[in-house]
């Protein structure tokens, strides 16, 4: 994922001398592929890096190997330092004023509720509450809203939603027989980009 500034990439993988597919630690390069440093390393997997909307911090989800049910989100400055954990759970993804983070987090009774933590892993807001697994995509342009993807509980592929940041609103935004998975909005906040397994249709 590129920087907002566009000068670098981070990236999960692992680590030069490493064999491929072999670890993945948190990583980043120069555009130009120059620089490459790890940023984030350990006996788990660091996955998912998403640059803060200022470009100072990272966050990732550090995975215990094979367990993704375990996974935490951590935070660590782009220089390497500073590096800490924020709460339980996976795929954080950063407001546009970066003081909060919508999160796949653990609930009663399921592997993952659409959550928003602030930095500091203080619960803000618990949504749906629902059996199956939500994870989120991306906030909208202006903040007011949050993409995301349920994988419904049984068993019956995934739909695409998005809520409003408040918890109200919640709307359905595909109906797949398959898996329909969320992925970005438009920079006008428009029109959403998501993922299909649809064929034919």
């Amino acid at each position: 994922m590129p920087s907002p500034d566009g000068r670098w990439i981070v990236f999960d993988g692992a680590a030069p001398g490493k064999p491929p597919m072999s670890d993945f630690d948190l990583q980043f390069v120069r555009a130009d592929g120059t620089g490459r440093r790890t940023l984030a390393s350990s006996r788990a997997y660091e996955l998912d890096g998403q640059w803060s909307p200022d470009g100072l911090l990272l966050s990732y989800s550090r995975q215990p190997t094979r367990d993704w049910r375990r996974s935490e989100i951590w935070v660590v400055r782009r220089d390497g330092r500073g590096a800490r954990r924020v709460t339980r759970g996976q795929f954080a993804r950063w407001s546009p004023d970066g003081t909060m983070l919508a999160v796949d987090a653990p609930g009663v009774g399921n592997d993952g509720d659409l959550v928003v933590v602030d930095l500091a892993g203080r619960m803000l807001r618990r949504f749906a509450g629902t059996p199956a697994l939500e994870q989120p995509a991306a906030w909208s342009p202006d903040g007011t809203r949050i993409l995301f993807t349920r994988f419904h509980a049984d068993g019956a592929g995934a739909d695409v939603f998005v809520v409003s940041g408040d918890g109200s609103g919640e709307r359905r935004l595909t109906r797949a027989r398959g898996d329909d998975v969320a992925a970005a909005w438009s920079p006008d906040g428009g029109r959403i980009l998501f993922t299909s397994d649809r064929t034919g249709r």
